[in-house]
């Protein structure tokens, strides 16, 4: 990934520090069951044809449905997880930490984080993987994403960077320097369908297979 002009990447000793990080479990979200777990999550279907379901031990998020936590986390955070693109061919997916509610709408939320796009309406692929600060694009990464294909991340969020390891590789993709913060909420959503006007990208679909946060122990770092 190269940072946007602007925005520095913070230097190898750095990401060094977060990957070394020891970390306490959270939250273990399997998806289990027949439906989201309310203690967990609250679920957001912002337009007539977004959903948002559990089944067969995935939960399917489609046409701009999303969910939040309904715990707060603190950072330094660690938050991993598991998808696919199993729609339309135009979805995108996003996963906030820092994060606050739904918007007034009840699309998406205010956060930092990553986001994911099979391509752009198009075609586009460059730059189809971004870390974001509320929307605006701090680095992006070009790689390749199959429809109905898993996809492990790992997101290490020290509070005033974001680091994205991408399936087992022990090495971060890209870290970048944001201290923002817009509450304490783990936000997950995709892209709008015919809905909310966006007929090329009807029929999107996001399947989460796991999710999971860990509270991070920086090394020389006091906690508490």
């Amino acid at each position: 990934m190269n940072a946007k002009s602007g925005i520095l990447s913070l230097c190898a000793a750095l990401t060094t520090l977060a990957s070394s990080a020891s970390a306490q479990s959270l939250l273990n979200e399997q998806f289990s069951g027949s439906s989201l777990s309310s203690s967990n999550w609250t679920s957001s279907i912002p337009f007539s044809d977004s959903g948002v379901s559990v089944a067969s031990g995935s939960l399917a998020l489609s046409n701009g449905g999303g969910i939040v936590s309904v715990a707060s986390y603190s950072t330094p955070i660690e938050v991993t997880f598991s998808f696919a693109f199993t729609g339309g061919s135009y979805d995108s997916f996003r996963v906030y930490t820092r994060a606050g509610q739904f918007n007034s709408n009840g699309y998406g939320a205010k956060g930092v984080g990553v986001s994911f796009r099979l391509q752009e309406d198009a075609g586009n692929l460059n730059g189809n993987i971004a870390l974001e600060d509320n929307g605006a694009v701090l680095a992006t990464g070009t790689i390749a994403l199959a429809r109905n294909t898993y996809y492990t991340v790992r997101l290490v969020d020290t509070g005033s960077s974001l680091s994205l390891y991408w399936n087992s590789s022990a090495s971060a993709l890209s870290t970048v320097t944001t201290a923002s913060s817009y509450g304490n909420k783990i936000v997950a959503f995709n892209r709008e369908g015919a809905g909310h006007g966006s007929l090329i990208s009807a029929g999107s679909v996001t399947a989460l297979d796991y999710l999971t946060v860990s509270a991070l122990s920086l090394p020389g770092r006091v906690q508490g």
